[in-house]
């Protein structure tokens, strides 16, 4: 019986590439289920580990949906719904000439941001673009692997990151429908923890400026609770 992997619709700069990587998945012996899914590109369940979550970036992508502060919150999501929650890399990145002219990043900048993900419990997948699917079917294979004696429990060094409270998933949602807002989970759970969403939905400019928010950001936030 065919192992089902679900795929989210939504990604790929052309059309028919999700089709094509389905039709590659077939072939190598899942059951493809396209939809619209609330977080990560591929998921599918692995015995043992449970659901594995993959975000699937492009190196252009990943280093825009860094600054634009999407990047964490797809991430911090992924972890929320999935027992392992990993990042594919797609396309060469391997020196200095391969990264984009993107935000004036250098390599070691990009290394530090793919190691600083990796401290936080995210698994960072490579592969190129004609190799999306086959590098999927390895990971699978390799996470299938019996006995899993290389997973190992080990002592929490950095701060777990558990489910949110429905006052701080309100405030996300808030904080979600401004554009440039980023480490929205963070300030959503201390705004959850210190104010009702009475609170939080009657700030000022003023106030969000003492959440940390720059002048420009604080009056697009205030602007913004007070049509909502």
């Amino acid at each position: 019986m065919s192992k089902p992997i679900l795929i989210d619709h939504r990604w790929g700069s052309n059309p028919g590439a999700c089709g094509v990587v389905a039709g590659e998945l077939e072939e190598l012996g899942y059951q493809p289920l396209v939809r619209q899914l609330t977080t990560g590109d591929f998921m599918f369940g692995v015995q043992g580990f449970g659901r594995v979550g993959i975000e699937m970036k492009e190196v252009r992508d990943l280093l825009v949906s860094h600054i634009d502060g999407r990047l964490d919150d797809e991430l911090f999501r992924l972890q929320r719904d999935c027992a392992l929650a990993c990042l594919l890399i797609v396309g060469p990145l391997g020196c200095a000439a391969d990264i984009p002219a993107v935000g004036g990043f250098t390599w070691t900048a990009v290394d530090n941001l793919i190691a600083g993900r990796q401290m936080r419990g995210i698994v960072v997948l490579r592969c190129d673009h004609d190799g999306i699917a086959e590098r999927i079917a390895a990971w699978d294979k390799y996470l299938s692997r019996q006995p899993q004696r290389l997973v190992r429990p080990r002592k929490q060094h950095l701060p777990y990151m558990g489910k949110m409270t429905e006052r701080a998933e309100v405030i996300y949602s808030l904080l979600s429908s401004v554009k440039g807002v980023r480490d929205k989970s963070t300030i959503a759970a201390r705004l959850a923890d210190a104010k009702s969403l009475a609170e939080v939905f009657s700030m000022e400019a003023n106030a969000w400026r003492e959440q940390g928010f720059s002048k420009l950001m604080a009056e697009r936030l205030s602007a913004h609770v007070r049509e909502v």
